[in-house]
């Protein structure tokens, strides 16, 4: 029982002990998982582009693409050699990935499924690109963006990623984007995407990187950057936090908590981020991002989020030490009445002579070893 108190009490102390809010000056989210509803919106990117697939047809081909490019991360990731797929990985993995959809449906679609068809280049130029995000999207990034610069670290190449996020200029977010076109020239979890935060100004205890899965948030950290997975559940000590999605993430970092009559945020997608990366799931996106003023506020030195977690620690130490005293001193007592009944039945039984008496008392004490063991 002790050896398990210590157990717990340990795993209580080392999560993620060197998270401060104030310190951190940068948070980079992954696009494809963390951020987009990718699967949806490639989905309905083919059914646009090819309305005479039907919709199973098209779902298919979506994942076909998903799934070529998850591979590209399997196994620790992939270095490209720029010679060879060209000085933006991320283009050469999608379009290849839309090749392999296509030929295995070209009995289906005839001519519009083949390389440089106008569906083919519609797909390849914008499918990746044109994303609508998770409804928790934009509330967490307006808010979070008063206080914190704001990136994207992602596969993605930098058109893409542009793309993808310059519908958050009309809410006033400026996005840094990282992504893996040469120098860089590797894919997640390789450690050179997340390094190259360190080339452009960044510590590494100045950013936290919110990952789109488990993979990307534990290979965040072995770099040494603190990380959360946006999206998901897990049990990796390498991870600050699990999100189920953004609504959280504020309060994380320090911002108030919003009044409990407030409306509720926005549900999360019903199937969790993958582990692959997070971008199989899918989610009712936002209609339209509000384009409403956001006030800008001075960046505080607030350390709220990191002594709220510290509270929290220390609650649970609280508790497991209370289970280990209480444990103790009921022990204690038991062996204390332990002696004391055994001391009388000694003295009982040398005066009428015999132990059957004894033992006849010792199974039936309330407090006895065995009821002890079995409790």
């Amino acid at each position: 029982m002790i050896l398990l108190l210590l157990t717990l009490l340990q795993t209580a102390v080392s999560v993620c002990p060197e998270f401060n809010a104030s310190k951190i000056r940068l948070i980079t989210f992954d696009v494809f998982g963390a951020l987009m509803t990718t699967s949806v919106n490639l989905r309905r990117a083919v059914e646009s582009a090819l309305p005479v697939l039907s919709p199973s047809v098209a779902s298919q081909i979506a994942g076909d693409m998903l799934s070529f490019y998850a591979s590209y991360m399997d196994d620790g990731g992939f270095v490209f050699n720029s010679s060879i797929e060209s000085p933006q990985p991320f283009v050469w993995v999608t379009r290849k990935g839309l090749e392999n959809a296509f030929s295995s449906r070209a009995p289906t679609c005839g001519a519009n499924c083949s390389p440089g068809s106008i569906a083919f280049e519609q797909l390849a130029n914008s499918a990746w690109g044109n994303l609508t995000p998770y409804a928790d999207v934009v509330p967490a990034l307006v808010k979070i963006s008063t206080r914190f610069e704001i990136g994207v670290l992602s596969n993605g190449d930098d058109d893409t990623l542009s793309m993808a996020t310059s519908q958050f200029a009309n809410v006033n977010i400026n996005v840094k984007r990282f992504g893996s076109d040469y120098p860089v020239g590797v894919f997640k979890p390789q450690r050179a995407i997340y390094e190259q935060l360190l080339t452009n100004g960044y510590t590494l205890e100045n950013v936290l990187h919110v990952a789109g899965g488990e993979f990307d948030a534990v290979a965040a950290h072995g770099v040494g950057f603190l990380s959360a997975v946006g999206r998901g559940s897990g049990s990796s000590q390498d991870v600050c936090f699990y999100l189920q999605d953004l609504t959280l993430l504020p309060e994380i970092l320090g911002f108030p908590s919003p009044p409990s009559s407030s409306p509720s945020p926005s549900p999360s997608p019903s199937s969790s981020a993958s582990p692959g990366g997070g971008i199989n799931g899918s989610a009712t996106p936002t209609s339209s991002i509000a384009t409403s003023p956001v006030p800008i506020e001075a960046r505080g030195s607030s350390d709220v989020a990191a002594l709220s977690q510290r509270e929290q620690q220390f609650l649970i130490i609280g508790a497991i030490s209370g289970i280990a005293i209480g444990a103790l001193f009921y022990w204690a007592m038991s062996q204390y009445a332990l002696q004391k009944n055994k001391a009388a039945r000694l003295a009982r039984g040398g005066e009428r002579g015999g132990e059957g008496k004894v033992n006849n008392e010792a199974i039936s004490n309330p407090i006895s070893p065995m009821r002890f063991a079995i409790v």
